[in-house]
């Protein structure tokens, strides 16, 4: 059954990944980008690390609930594995301020990307959903949240993130605009 309904996340993957990274080359050499989870103490503020670990300038991370809480212990193993450090982050959750601040939303799935469109009044930033731009075939577009799901989940899913980020890291970080610079 789960394989029928991810089918058009698999049969749709080429397309969409064209269309996202599309998005990103419309955007400046350094865009503000606002990376968006569920709650903010994990997906997203590994992939704000990430992006800040590669240079990339004009960078935050919120969620939707639950302002004020740390990464759970397995959050910040997972990320420390795969060298970000999030010991000293602590959610916060997103305002329309924060969506109309944005040139870009990284969402990891539908709903998020919904909810960030009914935050934005007057300013509509471009809306990407992570899992488009993996480079690997799917099997969900997806990027799924771990937290609960124990230490093996965060590290998948920090694994496909890391692939997932890798062409923001080399459009917008150090390496991206300075291979810009030098056109």
């Amino acid at each position: 059954m789960r394989a029928v309904r991810h089918l058009p996340d698999r049969l749709l993957h080429g397309r969409r990944r064209a269309r996202a990274s599309q998005r990103l080359a419309t955007l400046g050499d350094a865009p503000r980008i606002l990376v968006l989870c569920l709650g903010n103490i994990c997906r997203s503020p590994f992939a704000e690390a990430r992006l800040r670990d590669a240079g990339v300038a004009m960078v935050r991370s919120r969620g939707f609930i639950g302002p004020g809480r740390p990464s759970p212990p397995e959050a910040l193993a997972a990320a420390r594995d795969l060298g970000a450090e999030l010991e000293s982050h602590v959610s916060a959750t997103v305002s329309a301020a924060d969506v109309e601040w944005a040139d870009v939303v990284i969402v990891m799935n539908g709903r998020q990307a919904r909810r960030a469109t009914a935050l934005a009044r007057d300013r509509r930033p471009a809306i990407v959903r992570l899992g488009d731009l993996d480079p690997e075939p799917i099997e969900r577009r997806a990027i799924a949240d771990p937290f609960g799901r124990g230490d093996a989940a965060f590290a998948a899913c920090f694994a496909r993130m890391v692939r997932c980020l890798k062409p923001l890291e080399e459009r917008f970080g150090r390496r991206g605009r300075s291979a810009a610079g030098s056109r």
